[in-house]
């Protein structure tokens, strides 16, 4: 199975805050089983 990494963007609001702020997160790769359980969601093909 082939594995890319892509960038997810996510906002994050501190403990106490009322603010939001964007958060980059960088190479994370599309195949890894934390993105898409197979035990719990099926194989999934791109």
């Amino acid at each position: 199975m082939k594995s890319f990494l892509l960038q997810v963007h996510v906002s994050r609001r501190p403990l106490g805050s009322a603010y939001w702020t964007p958060h980059t997160l960088r190479n994370v790769p599309l195949g890894c089983d934390c993105m898409w359980p197979i035990d719990r969601y099926g194989h999934q093909e791109l």
